[in-house]
């Protein structure tokens, strides 16, 4: 077989090894009794161009443009930053926990040393227990640059490492360069992606580290190439730590990919198994100290507060009820499975239920086209028809697309074909919450896999013709989610800078609700010099008032404001 350049793969290597060298160089700053400096982001961006330079001198990688390379890298990273700084992040969980553990890392605090520092009551919880990758590396862009905004460019940079290495991916498992962009456009379309990407809320990120791991596993059995090893064990260490459940998606991935080898390539188990649990070990004992390690030795389980032991007991046995149950899911689907709750939704009307004044799921088969319904995607959490309006039509065509590579296609695509879609539907039964699309994002790839495969493999004109009518639909469903949502951002992170700017204009004081957004609507306010006096939500409610733009219309936890008159 005659080897390509992969640059693609080369490409993502320099991104991944550069963001996995600012949170390994701050976890060593936190071992030493440190705290985040201003000088460690860039440092970590040197290092990872004399990586590359290492690379680009061994034998196995002698077609890497080195200069190619980092240069891409670098104008990669620039517009990240431009992207951070220009949208606000104006998601419930960004406002409410996110940016406060951002900003409490970046004036100092060490979570290694002082894992259990409390600070404000109503989310330390999370502040202090969750995983933390993507705010060590927040952190050391807001400390260098002194701007928030700024580090939720590590969204366009695990987007562009994802989107650019798929390529090279589906390029070595023989998909032709045409074929191999349109397969990258349908896995990256997934709405939970762009419904995300402006904000610190991880679960996108983590689906695209899935992909990256999962692919650059297949890649690296069929080719053998190094660099994908590389891969798979950095993009299992971010996956770890995007979030509890990402230690399950990786688990469940490597499980199937092994059954494969078992069964196909059994002399390359060993190795995959080995570097598969060297890269846990090295994410939950290095990387992930924090939460997993100081869990452990201050609650007595890792995932806590998820889980818990009798003396520290998880929140859903402190609280004696599961919040996700009672105050997130549709009414008419609480305490149902998670498969029944996956296909109503699928087949049900795009909305935001129990919010946006609505309770129930609603059936509405097999799709809208009502711009009205279309204005759920401008929340980042869309519950039901949260994968775009069309999901439900792309799930049955994908029916059609499995019968027609179970009846014309080679043998050898099934065990592969039955064992991607089988990791899905396991990931989906192990927890009645996993219908919702923030919580397994890979439930996107349900229909798109069957498409692909038939892509790859279609013999007559007719398949053909059937796989690129699917194509259309899944990227026309998908643009759908990402202009309603962008559309929104855009608008709403202009509009609040208008707010700001002119409230700092005016010199004057105001009073202001901000609930459950203290620390980020405090330092927003402090950032932009604007003197505010916090107040309960009724003192605002009997006089006349605005609303700082802060989350979508009719979510709760509006922030609202008057100027205090003089």
């Amino acid at each position: 077989m005659q080897q390509r350049s992969c640059p693609g793969a080369y490409y993502a290597l320099f991104l991944l090894s550069f963001i996995s060298l600012v949170v390994g160089v701050t976890n060593v700053v936190y071992f030493l009794g440190g705290k985040v400096l201003a000088m460690l982001w860039p440092l970590s961006l040197v290092l990872a161009m004399m990586l590359m330079w290492w690379i680009s001198r061994q034998q196995w990688a002698p077609k890497l443009n080195l200069v190619r390379t980092v240069t891409y890298g670098l104008v990669t990273i620039l517009v990240s930053l431009l992207w951070g700084a220009f949208y606000f992040d104006l998601s419930w969980d960004g406002q409410w926990y996110h940016q406060a553990a951002v900003y409490a890392l970046a004036e100092g605090w060490n979570p290694v040393t002082e894992p259990l520092k409390t600070f404000n009551e109503h989310n330390d919880l999370s502040i202090q227990h969750f995983p933390k990758l993507v705010w060590y590396y927040s952190a050391a862009v807001t400390a260098t640059f002194g701007k928030i905004e700024w580090g939720k460019s590590i969204q366009v940079i695990v987007f562009s490492t994802a989107a650019v290495s798929l390529w090279d991916i589906f390029r070595d498992l023989c998909f032709s360069r045409r074929r191999a962009v349109i397969a990258v456009i349908l896995v990256v379309m997934c709405p939970v992606v762009w419904s995300e990407i402006t904000t610190y809320l991880v679960d996108g990120m983590l689906y695209l580290f899935l992909l990256v791991f999962s692919g650059s596993a297949l890649a690296w059995i069929r080719t053998r190439r190094k660099v994908y090893l590389w891969l798979i064990v950095l993009s299992a260490v971010w996956a770890i730590n995007m979030k509890f459940t990402g230690m399950v998606f990786i688990g469940v991935s490597a499980f199937f990919i092994s059954i494969y080898l078992l069964l196909q390539k059994r002399w390359l188990f060993t190795r995959f198994a080995a570097l598969t649990i060297g890269a846990v070990m090295l994410a939950l004992l290095f990387f992930g100290f924090n939460p997993y390690v100081t869990n452990m030795a201050q609650r007595g389980h890792p995932l806590y507060p998820i889980m818990g032991t009798k003396a520290y007991p998880g929140v859903y046995e402190q609280t004696g009820k599961d919040s996700n149950e009672e105050l997130e899911t549709p009414k008419n689907l609480a305490g149902k499975p998670g498969w029944y709750s996956f296909l109503y939704t699928s087949f049900s009307r795009p909305g935001n239920a129990p919010y946006n004044d609505v309770k129930d799921a609603e059936l509405l088969f097999p799709f809208s086209l009502s711009l009205k319904d279309w204005k759920a995607y401008e929340f980042h959490e869309t519950r039901t028809a949260g994968f775009g309006p069309f999901y439900g039509v792309m799930l049955l065509l994908s029916i059609a697309a499995t019968f027609l590579l179970f009846t014309t296609s080679t043998k050898n695509i099934r065990l592969p074909f039955l064992l991607a879609v089988g990791s899905i539907i396991v990931s989906l039964l192990l927890s009645r919450h996993f219908w919702w699309p923030r919580f397994l994002p890979q439930l996107w790839l349900l229909p798109v896999i069957p498409v692909l495969f038939l892509l790859l493999k279609a013999r007559t004109p007719g398949h053909r013709l059937f796989a690129l009518g699917c194509t259309v639909l899944i990227i026309i469903n998908g643009l759908i989610v990402l202009a309603v949502h962008m559309n929104w951002e855009t608008r709403s992170s202009i509009q609040l800078r208008r707010q700001l700017n002119r409230l700092a204009a005016s010199g004057q004081s105001i009073e202001v609700f901000y609930g459950a957004f203290q620390y980020s609507v405090e330092r927003k306010l402090e950032n932009f010099n604007i003197r505010y006096k916090p107040v309960k939500k009724k003192t605002l409610k009997n006089t006349q008032h605005d609303t700082l733009v802060s989350v979508v219309q009719k979510y709760p936890n509006a922030v609202l404001y008057r100027v205090i008159p003089e």
